[in-house]
C-alpha cells in the first residue's frame, strides 16, 4: 500500500498534483492532514483511491510519500519507506511564521529520498543542508481534463492568471494586473480567473471567474490568445501546461521557476519586471508568426512531456528500482 499525505482539497495546482500521482499509482491510501473532512469534488479521482483522516494508516505501508510540509512529522511514523516529494520551497509563502519554517526546514533537510520538480529547489535544499539522495522530475498534463485542441484565436483576448496573490511568493506587487490594465488600454480584452475575488479591482479587467470549473477553465485557455502569469517565485506551475493545450502561450514574469518554460521556444518570459513582462505580452500579440510557432511548440511540449513520460521515472524511484538514474547528488 502506499499513502500519499494531502493537506486538504483546495482547488490549486499543487493538489492536482498530488491527486494526478494517486490516480497512477497502484493500492494508493491519500491521508488528508487538513481539519476538514471532504474530497474533492473538483478533481475526478479514481473510485480504487481511498481517503483518510487517520495517520494510524502509515503504519506498515509499503511507501509513504510526504506530499507537504504538513505531513513532515509523520516521516518516521513506521512506513517500510519513505519519500518526500517537495513541489514548492514552501516557508516563502510564510516566511514570518517560525513554526512553519521549522517544518519547512525538517522538510528540506530529511534523512529520506526526496523527489523534487525544480533544479532552484534543489540548490536551495542544498543551502539548507540537505544530503539525502534527490531527485528531479516533471509534471505532466491531463489530457482528458484538458484536452488538445488548436482553435484559432482572435489575437485580441489576454487570458490573465490569479491576479490577486495568495502568498508572498506570489505577485505580491500585481504586475499581471498592471500589465494587463495598460494592454486593455491598448485596445485588448481582458478575462482573468483565480482563487481570490478581485474586489475594488474588477474593473480592470472584462471578465474575472472566481474558482472556475474544469468546463470553464478549458473555455478560457480556448479563448485567449495569450495569457500572462507573474510570480515571484513557482517550482513547477500548472497553468501555463493547462494553457498549452490550447496552444495558448504564456507570457511569464518570474525570479525562479518553471523550468518547462523555455523563452522563444514555448513562451516569452522575462524576470519578475513589469516592463519586461509587457513588452513580452505585447510581442506574443503582435508577432503573429512568432506566435504561431511557439503555440506549435507548446501543443508538442505537453504531449511529449507526458504523465506516461514522467510516472514511468517516478515509478523508478519509488519502486527503488536499479535503473533510477536520476539522482541530482
Amino acid at each position: 500500500m502506499i499513502v500519499i499525505t494531502c493537506p486538504g482539497f483546495s482547488p490549486h495546482g499543487g493538489i492536482r498534483i498530488l491527486l494526478e500521482w494517486a490516480n497512477r499509482l497502484p493500492d494508493v491510501t491519500i491521508l488528508n492532514t487538513s481539519a476538514r473532512n471532504n474530497a474533492p469534488s473538483w478533481f475526478n479521482l479514481n473510485p480504487s483511491v481511498k481517503i483518510t483522516q487517520s495517520p494510524l494508516v502509515i503504519k506498515g505501508a509499503d511507501i509513504l510519500i510526504i506530499g507537504s510540509p504538513h505531513g513532515i512529522k509523520y516521516q518516521d511514523y513506521g512506513a517500510k519507506r519513505t519519500i518526500i516529494f517537495l513541489q514548492m520551497m514552501e516557508h516563502l509563502f510564510k516566511s514570518n511564521d517560525t513554526k512553519w519554517m521549522n517544518m519547512c526546514r525538517q522538510t528540506y533537510t530529511s534523512p529520506h529520498p526526496m523527489i523534487l520538480i525544480a533544479h532552484w529547489n534543489f540548490s536551495w535544499c542544498l543551502k539548507y543542508g540537505r544530503i539525502a539522495p534527490t531527485y528531479y522530475v516533471g509534471n505532466g498534463v491531463n489530457l482528458n481534463d484538458f484536452p488538445i485542441s488548436e482553435k484559432s484565436k482572435d489575437g485580441r483576448t489576454v487570458l490573465l492568471e490569479s491576479p490577486i496573490p495568495s502568498n508572498a511568493a506570489k505577485d505580491i506587487d500585481k504586475i499581471g494586473l498592471r500589465v494587463a490594465e495598460q494592454l486593455r488600454a491598448d485596445g485588448y480584452r481582458i478575462i482573468s480567473y483565480g482563487l481570490l475575488p478581485m474586489n475594488g479591482e474588477s474593473n480592470l479587467v472584462d471578465e474575472f471567474h472566481l474558482k472556475p470549473s474544469l468546463e470553464k477553465l478549458n473555455d478560457l485557455y480556448s479563448e485567449a490568445t495569450i495569457m500572462i502569469k507573474a510570480t515571484r517565485y513557482d517550482a513547477r506551475s500548472t497553468a501555463p501546461l493547462e494553457a498549452m493545450t490550447k496552444g495558448c502561450v504564456t507570457a511569464r514574469a518570474l525570479t525562479y521557476g518553471d523550468d518547462d518554460l523555455i523563452h522563444g521556444v514555448n513562451c516569452l518570459r522575462s524576470g519578475y519586471n513589469e516592463d519586461d513582462l509587457y513588452d513580452n505580452a505585447k510581442q506574443l500579440l503582435t508577432n503573429e508568426s512568432l506566435r504561431k510557432q511557439l503555440s506549435e511548440n507548446c501543443i508538442y511540449h505537453v504531449q511529449k512531456w507526458s504523465w506516461e513520460y514522467y510516472m514511468d521515472r517516478i515509478k523508478e524511484i519509488l519502486f527503488d528500482h536499479p535503473n533510477a538514474k536520476l539522482s541530482l547528488l
